[in-house]
């Protein structure tokens, strides 16, 4: 059964994809059961609260670690708990260990429990030494778990062998959201249910920032981070947000979000309310969060957007060292694809850039020759470590389990450290045949890239263009946001011939193109001024593929089309 869409280029979307009305109420089905070890977890935690223990939270340090920071700290404070946070630094490497332990005893000397968000799984030595003081582990995560567990007086994580959860890949902030949720249903007031109910737009925000797939709770959960936004935000109106009622930190988690809302605008990335969405949360604000642990940046001022004292300054910190990021990869990225020794590429290559870069490096290897890849860096030591990333159809870390390296992570982004040049080479050898193998397997057109309709100026795709069409088409398209990993959002291609378009260079320093088509189209080619020359070539086909988007500058809305050009 076909689903029931008006515009025709929506229809024509799904019916090339093979969504029906079943399988779309199927993906929107947010319903599911309760986590396990949750009850173990909540008495745990009531007993904590009932004997006035200060609790400590280790976050993670990456976006879904501070989102789940945000909701646990803030959840703790309004629930009554006595409540620390003890954030975790990218000096620190991945996880928490027995030194880690013995800073946070002397910081906080009266701590009786530490509770996880975002790591612990994997956090053996840790976990032993703050047993050895007395202190109560729970941890929270959402990691594969090793073979052998921590021993954590409990642990909740839904991909834990014996964990009954319908649907395991939702994000840390998720997981210890639904653990405060369950918390205050249990126990607390309506009052106080509604109000951790708030905090769900973090567990929104970090779904995105940790690109866990948009089906069934995790498609609700985003939907709910942008409604909360956009009413947080409110055009840029603070009514909203000095009339949050709740705790001074419970308040200020909120202040924290306007703040970013508001710098964004300020430069241009929020045009209106509606676009607070899923783009928003993935393309600016997980970027933002996320340069901190690139860019060995200070993480106390990650936190203070949202619990320091000058919170708009923090914002600002973030933002400046983000745009630091982007360039300092643009560079590193450069240095390494001229590098003349990359004797393992394409599949492993080496940088001189900061290990905080490193994954995006080997996202930008993995776009542009298309191959899993990791990136690293050689130690003082003599070993080597970095950075991978690979495709859906190329677990990495379960393919891979057998070479001699290590590997830990998700099956797409993932860090690595080999102990010498000798691993280096196994896992090229290794790769070089198993992918070729994988791929060999796959049913022929399996990885095109295919469009779901075709613009064509001409007449000879499944549109021409369509003003009217495109509007109608955008509007009917927002009903089945969001989109993202495993709900990807509609791939149109754009075909026409130079001579069709106005070329026009833009950009500070001349990088971006900007074509004017017929009938009030304007094709948006970001970073792509190099593709001038195409103008020359008349008579040949262009295609971009890309999307549909809309626009207003200076009172004039437009209808524009942003991609990448596919010839050259």
């Amino acid at each position: 059964m076909a689903v029931l869409v008006q515009n025709y280029l929506l229809a024509r979307t799904f019916e090339n994809r093979g969504y029906t009305d079943d399988f779309i109420n199927h993906l929107d089905d947010a319903g599911h059961g309760q986590l396990g070890h949750l009850d173990l977890f909540l008495s745990i935690l009531k007993d904590i609260h009932d004997n006035n223990e200060l609790i400590v939270q280790i976050p993670d340090f990456d976006t879904d670690g501070i989102m789940s920071g945000c909701c646990g700290f803030a959840a703790l404070a309004e629930l009554g708990f006595r409540s620390a946070l003890y954030p975790l630094t990218p000096s620190d490497g991945y996880g928490f260990t027995a030194e880690t332990i013995q800073k946070l005893k002397q910081m906080y000397p009266s701590a009786r429990a530490i509770l996880t968000s975002d790591v612990g799984i994997s956090c053996h030595e840790g976990v032993e030494a703050a047993r050895r003081m007395g202190l109560r582990v729970l941890i929270t995560d959402h990691h594969k778990p090793p073979e052998h567990l921590p021993d954590a007086d409990v642990i909740v994580d839904p991909m834990l062998s014996d964990d009954p959860y319908e649907h395991p890949g939702i994000c840390g902030a998720y997981v210890i959201y639904q653990c405060m949720q369950a918390y205050a249903d249990r126990y607390c007031s309506r009052f106080l249910q509604e109000q951790i109910r708030r905090l769900r737009v973090f567990a929104g925000i970090g779904t995105i920032s940790d690109s866990m797939p948009l089906q069934y709770e995790n498609r609700q959960i985003v939907r709910d981070a942008g409604a909360i936004s956009r009413l947080i935000y409110s055009g840029g109106s603070e009514y909203i947000i000095k009339n949050i009622p709740g705790t001074p930190v419970y308040r200020s988690v909120f202040r924290g979000l306007y703040e970013i809302y508001y710098r964004l605008a300020s430069v241009g990335r929020i045009e209106d309310n509606e676009t607070i969405d899923e783009n928003l949360f993935g393309y600016y604000m997980a970027p933002m969060f996320n340069s901190v642990k690139r860019m060995e940046g200070d993480m106390m001022r990650a936190f203070g957007v949202f619990f320091g004292q000058n919170q708009a300054e923090c914002v600002s910190y973030l933002y400046d060292l983000n745009d630091k990021r982007k360039l300092m990869t643009a560079e590193a990225f450069d240095r390494m694809v001229k590098k003349t020794e990359q004797p393992y590429a394409p599949y492993i290559w080496f940088s001189d850039a900061s290990l905080g870069v490193m994954g995006l490096l080997a996202q930008r290897v993995l776009n542009t020759y298309g191959k899993p890849c990791v990136v690293v860096a050689q130690q003082p030591d003599g070993s080597y470590k970095g950075s991978g990333r690979s495709f859906d159809w190329y677990p990495f870390i379960t393919r891979t389990a057998d070479v001699p390296f290590y590997a830990g992570g998700h099956e797409s982004a993932f860090g690595v450290k080999f102990r010498s040049e000798l691993e280096i080479g196994l896992l090229y050898d290794f790769l070089k045949q198993d992918v070729s193998a994988v791929l060999a397997s796959m049913p022929a057109g399996t990885l095109s890239v295919k469009p779901d309709f075709v613009i064509d100026h001409n007449g000879t795709g499944d549109t021409v263009i369509d003003i009217m069409a495109f509007v109608e088409y955008m509007e009917e398209l927002k009903q089945f946001k969001p989109f993202g990993s495993g709900f990807p959002a509609p791939n149109i291609a754009l075909r026409f011939r130079p001579e069709d378009a106005v070329w026009n260079v833009m950009g500070s320093v001349r990088q971006h193109l900007k074509l004017e088509l017929p009938r009030g189209l304007e094709v948006l080619l970001w970073n792509q001024s190099d593709k001038m020359s195409l103008q020359r070539r008349i008579g040949q086909d262009i295609v971009v593929m890309g999307h549909l988007g809309r626009s207003v500058f200076r009172g004039v809305e437009s209808v524009n089309f942003t991609g990448m050009v596919q010839t050259d």
